[in-house]
């Protein structure tokens, strides 16, 4: 249960930022991105949705990049908001909700996962299959 109240204080965080404005400063800092050239703004979108997945969580780091998705002025933002939610939370142990829920289940049986040991190897994968990603959805436009 205790996952489940940490979801619901996840939501009610990205509810805050929501009200606060700071999906509006990414909606406008990616249109802005696009006026620099679509592999920037290609980048800064799944570059920023990874690190906040990883910050927060992607669960609702991808309701809050649907609303962005919606309202940018390039709709193609959003297939490197979805790379960045995807692939990116698998840097930290808190970026995905399987992750936590799976951790869980290790420590009721004794198993321990250590914090840097996890980013280390989830780096070893997560960056360059962003990076392919990134030039993938930038060749592909």
């Amino acid at each position: 249960w205790s996952t489940f109240v940490l979801l619901a204080a996840l939501f009610v965080l990205v509810d805050a930022l929501g009200r606060d404005g700071t999906f509006g400063l990414a909606l406008r800092a990616l249109d802005d991105a696009f006026t620099h050239g679509s592999l920037l703004a290609t980048a800064g979108a799944a570059v920023g949705a990874t690190v906040f997945a990883n910050a927060i969580n992607n669960l609702p780091v991808a309701v809050a990049a649907s609303y962005v998705a919606h309202h940018a002025a390039q709709p193609s933002v959003a297939y490197p908001l979805i790379a960045g939610i995807d692939l990116g939370p698998n840097l930290t142990m808190m970026g995905s909700l399987a992750t936590i829920i799976w951790l869980g289940t290790l420590r009721r049986l004794g198993v321990f996962v250590d914090p840097l040991q996890y980013a280390r190897v989830g780096a070893l994968f997560v960056i360059p299959a962003l990076a392919v990603s990134i030039a993938w959805l930038w060749l592909a436009r």
